[in-house]
């Protein structure tokens, strides 16, 4: 862009000129004063041509693009730029603006910082050194730098020019299709339009920094919610900012004072009438905080501060000031009193003690349930005394202490303590300690409960256990006692049961011999002698004897048996009469050979029925009893 080979300011053409020759013809003199006044003409057309495109914006890169192209055309040249800053000590420069042909695009790199190098800032120097133009061309004697070169520069004009007192710039031409010599004309119309753009691009500037710094105001007060006002009494006029205006929740537009008193919440206007009396009477800082009533119907509170200035005679001429929305503020703030009316509403009404306290100092604050507590009248007389002497145990808080420096925080800890009377109780305190950087304790917290309630009602359990305890072991010995005379009776019936089954064994043995010596009389003797009776008797008598020799029968059959078993509820007669209905008699010939009526036997069958368990109706006597027969003798 700009040569690395130090330019050279060409020297004035009106060096070159043979004055002696120009002399002598006037003539000669006249034609070049036509073309003096040509030349002058078409440098003010020019630089009125710059000028027009200067004013038509305010915004500085549209009118530097729009004067680097007007100096393209009017130069026809291949590139028009500016650089900056013109500063050889700067670490860079960049290219902020240019204009080329398409043929010749340029740096291309707008605001790319560009590392400065020795030959670029000797370049500088020498712009900044010169008092015009500064050119390379063929009769300059300088060549086109390595730089320009690379970006096909066969000749170029430049000149330093100074937008601000601070920071100069570098304004250029540059010419790519051939080795171009830039005339005195060309050169003065360069200078003077490299005045009119410093003056421009000076005050573009500081109007795009005035921009931007409102910018960062407006989206400061954006973010701190914060919009500011003036009011100026003399004329009645007032302004506000744009946050101003969002926080209020209207429009931008044209504002009077009463305005802003509108805004005011009905039950604040009486006190914002007083801030402003109190203003119109010489206070020059005034604050206060009111609520306002957005059209859209919300309520925001508000804190306006402003100044006063005042004429010679004490009246009010001017007024700057702030209007702050502290709404979130306000409102946070009113929930931390709540929060905090409500810890102190817990911290008074729980019936657990609450403290804070510090290593060296002990108790700093404490509740009224702990000053009830401890028997004391008021917290300051509870502060007052020294908490070790609190404990029963003077070494107890010292124990205490050592165990939160290492643990930093205790729970369930039990204490014996005294009150304001001399009498002692039990206390469950829990603690937090709060550490600095070296985990020195700063202070701690925690709560108090009285346990002695608890502590009696666990002694007396624990009595009671101990009792109940001792009441079982002597309980359990007794058993024991007990269980070992149970154990001799049982030795006792247990022998007494052996005894009995051998008797009982032996009574067994002689019914069976018994029974044997009966069934052996009867089968051998009696039933001889019935058979022998028989064939002497005449056949009525017959009758009877064969029924005498059945029963016999029976008597010495394993029925027997069953009879002493089963039928033992039965009289003799029943039996008789069972052993008739067993062997197919019918109640007529039971009744003949019985010499009893028939119903009377029907009244037998019933009552032998019952004794026997047949409730069944349809089971046969006659077939149950033949039945248990069968069943004896297999």
């Amino acid at each position: 862009m700009c040569g690395a080979h130090p330019i050279t300011r060409t020297h004035d053409m009106t060096d070159s000129i043979d004055k002696p020759a120009l002399e002598d013809s006037a003539g000669h003199r006249q034609q070049s004063s036509e073309a003096d006044r040509a030349s002058k003409l078409k440098r003010y057309e020019n630089l009125e041509r710059i000028s027009q495109v200067i004013r038509k914006t305010n915004d500085y890169k549209q009118m530097m693009e729009e004067v680097l192209n007007a100096i393209l055309s009017i130069y026809e040249c291949d590139r028009a730029w500016l650089l900056t800053p013109c500063n050889p000590d700067a670490a860079s420069w960049s290219v902020p603006m240019e204009c080329t042909t398409p043929e010749y695009p340029g740096v291309q790199s707008e605001n790319r910082e560009i590392p400065m190098t020795p030959k670029a800032a000797a370049i500088m120097r020498e712009a900044l050194q010169a008092e015009g133009t500064l050119v390379n061309n063929p009769n300059s004697g300088q060549t086109v730098s390595d730089i320009s070169r690379e970006y096909s520069v066969k000749s170029q004009m430049l000149i330093a020019i100074y937008p601000n007192e601070s920071v100069p710039w570098i304004l250029g031409v540059h010419q790519c299709t051939h080795e171009r010599v830039w005339t005195e004309a060309e050169r003065a119309l360069f200078k003077g339009i490299g005045v009119r753009v410093a003056d421009s691009l000076g005050s573009l500037l500081l109007l795009r920094d005035l921009r931007k710094s409102e910018e960062i105001l407006h989206e400061a007060q954006r973010i701190a919610r914060m919009g500011n006002w003036t009011h100026d009494l003399i004329s009645d006029t007032v302004t506000w900012s744009p946050e101003m205006f969002r926080i209020a929740g209207l429009q931008p537009r044209e504002v009077t004072w009463d305005l802003k008193l509108s805004l005011t919440h009905p039950d604040d206007r009486e006190m914002f009438a007083r801030a402003m009396a109190e203003s119109e009477a010489g206070k020059q800082v005034t604050e206060l905080e009111f609520r306002v009533l957005r059209p859209d119907g919300e309520t925001r509170y508000i804190h306006d501060r402003w100044e006063s200035t005042y004429d010679s005679t004490g009246k009010e001429r001017f007024r700057v000031g702030i209007f702050q929305d502290v709404t979130e503020r306000r409102q946070a703030l009113e929930a931390l009193e709540e929060s905090e009316k409500r810890y102190r509403t817990l911290q008074e009404n729980v019936p657990l003690g609450v403290f804070r306290a510090t290593v060296e100092k002990g108790l700093i604050s404490v509740n009224d349930a702990l000053v009830c507590m401890f028997g004391y009248d008021t917290s300051e007389e509870l502060l007052a005394v020294p908490t070790s002497e609190l404990y029963c145990d003077s070494e107890r808080r010292d124990e205490l202490m050592e165990i939160l420096a290492s643990q930093e925080l205790l729970t369930g800890v039990e204490s014996e303590m005294r009150q304001k009377d001399g009498s002692t109780f039990w206390i469950s305190s829990n603690s937090r300690a709060t550490v600095d950087d070296n985990q020195n304790i700063v202070y701690f917290d925690g709560i108090i409960e009285d346990i002695t309630n608890r502590r009696q009602a666990e002694e007396a359990l624990q009595k009671a256990h101990d009792e109940l305890e001792e009441r079982v072991v002597e309980r359990t010995a007794e058993l024991a006692e007990i269980n070992k005379q149970l154990e001799v009776e049982r030795c006792a019936l247990q022998e007494k049961n052996t005894a009995l089954k051998e008797v009982l064994n032996q009574i067994e043995d002689g019914k069976k011999q018994l029974s044997s010596q009966i069934q052996t009389n009867i089968t051998k003797v009696a039933l001889p002698i019935l058979q022998h009776l028989k064939n002497r008797t005449d056949p009525g008598g017959q009758h009877y004897l064969e029924l005498l020799r059945t029963s016999l029968e029976d008597i010495s059959s394993p029925l027997v048996s069953r009879l002493e078993t089963r039928f033992w509820q039965l009289t003799p007669r029943e039996i008789e009469v069972c052993n008739m209905i067993k062997n197919g008699m019918t109640c007529k010939k039971i009744a003949t050979t019985l010499n009893n009526s028939e119903q009377t036997v029907l009244k037998q069958r019933k009552l032998i029925r019952r004794k026997l368990g047949i409730t069944n109706k349809k089971i046969n006597l006659v077939s149950y009893l033949r039945t248990v027969e069968h069943n004896s003798r297999s």
